[in-house]
């Protein structure tokens, strides 16, 4: 794991999605960890610690990655589910439909 590569030293296409199951040896890692880029406790650098002493487990997950954390992507988030549901999703293309600049 390697925490916010830049994309040419990112060492594959998979990325961690921060949902991570622990158990309570992570803390002593986290405890220990110098702090990352930004004065940062990263959890990445506390499971690259625990990895060298005790098994750590990944699931890969197939899907569309979507993210919150800026507004543009929250708008595009918000609609990407809206539009699932039936009753909503005509209303959604009536109005985006009906925006004029």
């Amino acid at each position: 794991m390697v925490e916010k590569p830049s994309p040419d030293k990112a060492p594959s296409l998979l990325a961690s999605c921060g949902r991570y199951i622990f158990t309570y040896e992570i803390f002593n890692h986290l405890n220990i960890s110098k702090l990352g880029k930004n004065n940062e406790l990263w959890t990445t650098d506390a499971i690259q610690e625990l990895a060298k002493k005790s098994k750590v487990y990944i699931h890969e997950i197939k899907g569309k990655v979507l993210t919150t954390g800026d507004p543009l992507n929250m708008i595009k988030t918000t609609l990407h589910f809206a539009l699932k549901d039936p009753e909503l999703s005509k209303s959604i293309k009536e109005f985006l439909s009906s925006i004029r600049e």
